[in-house]
């Protein structure tokens, strides 16, 4: 088992790495940026790593009968991962990548014992944090509760209170699906549709020569159109999916980059959806 839970680990922190690090990724981390996401974006991704590899081994054992999906402790994982993030980078984390990390030990477990699409993932995952109750959603808000940042603040924007959790009889999947309306990080690390468009845009980029880290690019830029189309990248995103490389367009992607986080526009959620993307296409040896 053992073996199995470290490969899964090593394609895990690869797919976070490239997610992260991909550049030049307007208003998201990137390995370029001089704003410090990118270093959170990896901490946190890194940080996140025990709770995946015990996620994958817990998924691991609902395939062998030994426990059920009411019994991975998704809560209790969760909120280890949001403690084990701010005990390396203090109060700040990137919540994309540390809740998509975390996810990815699922999607790994299921995709080495079963296989099959990122459909079936996604109907897997659902069903997984469907049968997470009452007492993993109390697990999990008690850890962003602890941690602060802007998991707390989605907690307050949403009206989410240990209280109301149990009065109302919330499960985890009612307490995520609540946050996801008023954070795109948490929304977006749920969404693997996104994800399946995010790896249908790497896979044309690369069947037309473009390398790996451009195709990621691209594949940030497909899920951002309306920027793409307000700061006039339209020329840009059709020369990455045409293979071009981004080095012909960094000037132009940094010059974006800038503009929006002035004006205050945050888009690392798309870390999320490029890390099950690249994490998919790597396991089946597309990367």
């Amino acid at each position: 088992m053992f073996s199995g839970v470290s490969d899964a680990a090593v394609s895990i922190l690869r797919s976070a790495f490239l997610a992260c690090s991909a550049y030049v990724k307007p208003a998201a981390p990137h390995r370029l940026s001089p704003y410090g996401d990118y270093e959170l974006c990896i901490q946190s991704s890194i940080a996140s790593l025990p709770a995946a590899e015990e996620l994958f081994d817990r998924v691991y054992r609902v395939f062998q009968g030994e426990t059920t999906l009411q019994g991975l402790g998704l809560g209790a994982l969760l909120s280890n991962a949001l403690r084990a993030v701010v005990a390396v980078t203090g109060r700040e984390y990137d919540l994309s990548a540390l809740l998509s990390t975390v996810l990815l030990g699922l999607v790994a477990a299921y995709m080495t014992r079963r296989g099959g699409s990122l459909g079936e993932v996604r109907t897997f995952m659902r069903n997984a944090l469907v049968s997470a109750g009452t007492q993993d959603a109390l697990e999990f808000v008690k850890g962003a509760r602890q941690v602060g940042g802007d998991l707390l603040l989605a907690l307050e924007e949403a009206g989410l209170t240990e209280s109301s959790i149990r009065v109302e009889g919330l499960g985890l999947f009612d307490v995520l699906e609540s946050l996801g309306e008023v954070c795109p990080a948490v929304r977006h690390s749920l969404d693997l549709e996104l994800a399946s468009r995010s790896r249908n845009t790497i896979a044309r980029c690369r069947r037309s020569g473009g390398d790996t880290n451009s195709c990621i690019v691209a594949a940030h830029l497909d899920m951002v159109s309306a920027e793409v189309q307000r700061y006039g990248l339209g020329e840009v995103y059709e020369g990455l999916v045409g293979g071009a490389d981004v080095k012909r367009f960094v000037k132009a992607l940094i010059a974006v980059d800038q503009r929006l986080r002035r004006e205050g526009v945050r888009l690392g959620w798309t870390v999320a959806p490029l890390a099950y993307a690249v994490y998919v296409m790597i396991s089946l040896g597309e990367l």
